[in-house]
């Protein structure tokens, strides 16, 4: 017994300095204050994309995993949502945060599925994880013009019979310079496994 008490001492102190040489951590941001910016590759392109680049448009951004069911339930309304909204000010991006899948899964099953959309690799980091506070995929953000986290959740109550929806009436009280009707809406799906 002390010796199995001396071993787990020596792991917990071990512990802040595995912290500090491993992954960097950032914090959640608060509902309506600004993201602070994040660079993130394409993984469809290679090119870097950052938050910042989208400021003075609306931006919605979706956690997405090839394998998880709950993330394909949703593609057809984002399509819906992107070719609704794009024309108003509106853009849209994936991030693939899942631990363990490969990119070309996650493009060959956009693909498949008519999803073109910018993905933003942050399996790596999980920086965007970290800083939306995305609990599952599909989890869904909304940044206003200014970069302001403006809503995270669900795109809809999709477990009922007639879903509610909630990323629609989002968008459309924020471009109406309206009060918004949600801010916060529980995700559901697939847990994102984090690396801290």
């Amino acid at each position: 017994m002390k010796t199995a008490l001396i071993a787990l001492a020596l792991v917990l102190s071990a512990l802040p300095a595995l912290a500090q040489g491993g992954l960097k951590r950032f914090p959640a941001t608060a509902m309506d204050a600004v993201v602070p910016d994040a660079a993130l590759r394409d993984i469809r392109t290679g090119k870097t994309i950052k938050l910042s680049d989208y400021r003075g448009k609306v931006l919605v951004g979706v956690f997405m995993a090839a394998f998880c069911a709950n993330t394909w339930k949703h593609d057809q309304r984002i399509e819906k949502a992107v070719a609704d909204y794009r024309g108003r000010g509106v853009e849209f991006l994936v991030i693939h945060a899942t631990l363990h899948e490969i990119d070309d899964d996650l493009i060959n099953k956009a693909r498949v599925r008519g999803l073109d959309l910018p993905m933003l690799d942050d399996k790596v980091t999980h920086e965007l994880v970290q800083k939306i506070d995305a609990p599952c995929t599909p989890t869904f953000f909304v940044l206003d013009k200014n970069g302001v986290l403006r809503y995270k959740g669900g795109f809809d109550n999709n477990r009922d019979p007639q879903p509610v929806p909630y990323l629609r009436p989002v968008l459309e009280a924020l471009l109406a310079g309206k009060p918004l009707p949600f801010k916060q809406t529980t995700a559901y799906g697939c847990s994102l496994r984090r690396k801290i």
